[in-house]
């Protein structure tokens, strides 16, 4: 008996009988609850600021029109990246629409990895890869996207952007046009820098409270100095004045406590610290001379703790040095592993010419010769064996390297197996390179290294897996770079040609790496085709096509089966990006009759 809606007879021919559809029902990706965050874990602890949290509150409210922004401003090493990642998690269950904790060097990359990252299921099935668009359009996308999750969710977002070097270069273009939107955007950004920029609604961050900066130096220090700091707490108010107050100086100082394990006394910390040029009186009241008392006593700190290294680990000094050639990001440390081991490079001579074929009589003669115990001058010296370059300044124990600059507060895991250097630190371990210390030799090690990883990429590359590399595209693209200007030079100055070559192949492995990054997959293109073309179906059934539904039918089936295997392929099988996918294709099989081969497709998405 004919049925009302889309029926298959024998053979698959497709009918549409007295359909009546409802496409305005809304389907979704699989509704599991999603992390809508990207918070790190921050600093073990954290002291006072509850009252410049309460003034980023003040100056939100005091917006009415217009992008709602608040920037932090301060000196270095005020902690100005922490209040704002701790203001964040204190508003995580404020905004329902998610929580983004971005660096502004690769923002409109972090931005459009949040927002398509399968655990936040901000973009559902989208992939803004496949918008061969300008970065502006691509941004404008990834917001529209953003703004439409955040309605759904009846919420709103917050966005901080950390460390802005240059707001119009780095941020603005990129930002969403409030002026452009019928409704309020449903966005919030709080950014860092120690420049103001513009009119920016902002306050400068000052330096912490006697009180919070004491329990913070105490924290640092560690349990065993409770009753030695007790008994000295004239000395230990002293010296947090001196050292400006200011969070990081705190925190190295009191480092270099706990890691003496009990061995060492305050009075010895302050005199190495006065050796190191630490200002010998108090905070004023005059801006100007705090900021320079604050600035030399974070100048000491950093000395201090720099001396003690070679204490903890020999080649802890090296590996300082050696992470200040790797562009200042989140650094996984397995691309540090990779590019420790390859040093240093070893770039084989090329092969010897072969000979010129010789005549016959050449041949005679040589065994004329040979008879008389000579040798004709045209056969070359056998070579000698190609030895490997001698290390100048290797890294002995690179996993107690790392842990010696851990124990001393330089160096801090903010995830699993991904590191940050405090941008103060980078500065200053870029400035310890000698002669000695081959710094031309690692730098040509990490080029190497980070090309190798660019010329790992796949062809193929699922929003899961280019997640990954999310912390690696900042190093690809300055590495790139630094191939292209060591050649240039060696150009001009006619030197080195297998350096040269070397550097020049790795400039392109690392642009095409580049390139396969921002190449969308095949089963994404696919899928959207396929959607394409679902659309036309349910124009076509609107306007009572029913030829042109059949065959825009039978292409949806084809297109989404097609998007489904090659997914599979590409996607592992807990993926819930190719969950996403199944999804809604079981939809699509429900919508046209079709329920029990939607079913098991169903099934495998919520496995």
């Amino acid at each position: 008996m004919d049925q009302e809606g889309i029926n298959v007879n024998q053979g698959g021919k497709v009918e549409i009988k007295n359909a009546t559809f409802n496409f305005g029902e809304k389907h979704d990706a699989l509704s599991v609850k999603q992390k809508l965050d990207n918070l790190e874990a921050g600093v073990s602890a954290f002291f006072g600021r509850d009252r410049d949290r309460v003034r980023i509150d003040d100056l939100f409210a005091q917006q009415r029109d217009g992008l709602p922004i608040v920037l932090i401003t301060g000196m270095a090493g005020v902690g100005k990246s922490e209040l704002a990642l701790q203001y964040a998690k204190s508003k995580r269950d404020e905004h329902r629409g998610g929580v983004a904790y971005l660096n502004a060097a690769t923002f409109l990359d972090g931005l459009q990895d949040f927002v398509m990252n399968p655990y936040t299921n901000i973009a559902g099935t989208a992939d803004l890869r496949l918008h061969n668009s300008q970065p502006k359009t691509k941004a404008r996308i990834a917001w529209d996207l953003w703004a439409r999750f955040c309605k759904e969710e009846n919420g709103s977002a917050l966005i901080v952007i950390d460390d802005v070097t240059d707001f119009r270069g780095q941020i603005a273009d990129f930002l969403p046009n409030p002026g452009a939107q019928a409704e309020p955007l449903p966005f919030r950004f709080v950014l860092t820098s120690r420049e103001r920029w513009g009119d920016l609604p902002y306050f400068e961050l000052e330096e912490l409270e006697l009180g919070e900066a004491i329990a913070m130096f105490g924290h640092f220090a560690g349990e065993k100095y409770r009753e030695h700091l007790a008994e000295n707490w004239a000395s230990v108010e002293s010296l947090c004045d001196r050292l400006g107050r200011l969070p990081l100086a705190l925190a190295l100082t009191g480092s270099w406590l706990a890691m003496s394990e009990g061995s060492s006394t305050l009075e010895e910390l302050i005199a190495a610290l006065d050796r190191e040029g630490l200002a010998s009186s108090a905070l004023e009241v005059n801006p100007l001379e705090t900021r320079t008392i604050a600035q030399q006593g974070l100048e000491a700190a950093f000395r201090v703790s720099w001396d003690v290294l070679p204490k903890l680990d020999k080649s802890a000094q090296q590996l300082a040095r050696v992470l200040s050639v790797f562009v200042r990001s989140d650094l996984p440390w397995d691309l540090v592993e990779q590019v420790a081991a390859i040093y240093p490079v070893w770039l084989p001579e090329p092969e010897p010419e072969p000979e010129p074929r010789r005549s016959w009589w050449q041949k005679v003669w040589d065994w004329l010769r040979g008879l008389f115990g000579k040798r004709s001058a045209s056969r070359s010296e056998p070579l000698p064996p190609k030895v490997m370059p001698s290390p100048i300044a290797p890294i002995r124990d690179l996993e107690r390297s790392r842990v010696a600059l851990c124990r001393a507060s330089l160096l801090r895991e903010v995830s699993a197996g991904v590191y940050r250097l405090h941008p103060l630190l980078h500065e200053f371990f870029g400035l310890q390179w000698g002669a000695d210390h081959d710094r031309d030799g690692w730098k040509l090690a990490w080029i190497t290294g980070v090309g190798d990883r660019a010329a790992a990429v796949p062809a193929e590359l699922d929003w899961e897996m280019l997640s990954d590399y999310q912390n690696l595209r900042l190093q690809f693209a300055e590495a790139s770079a630094a191939a292209l200007c060591w050649s240039m030079d060696l150009r001009q100055s006619q030197s080195e040609p297998m350096v040269r070559r070397h550097l020049n192949a790795l400039h392109s492995s690392l642009n095409a790496g580049l390139a396969r990054l921002e190449q969308e997959p095949a089963f994404a293109r696919t899928f959207q085709q396929a959607g394409a073309t679902h659309q036309q179906m349910k124009a076509a059934l609107a306007r009572g096509d029913r030829e042109a539904a059949n065959r825009f039918y039978e292409q949806t089936l084809q297109g989404y089966e097609r998007a489904i295997e090659q997914g599979r392929q590409v996607m592992s099988a807990d993926s819930l990006r190719l969950a996403g996918f199944l999804h809604k294709v079981s939809v699509f099989y429900r919508e046209v009759g079709r329920y029990r081969e939607g079913i098991p497709l169903a099934e495998e998405a919520l496995v």
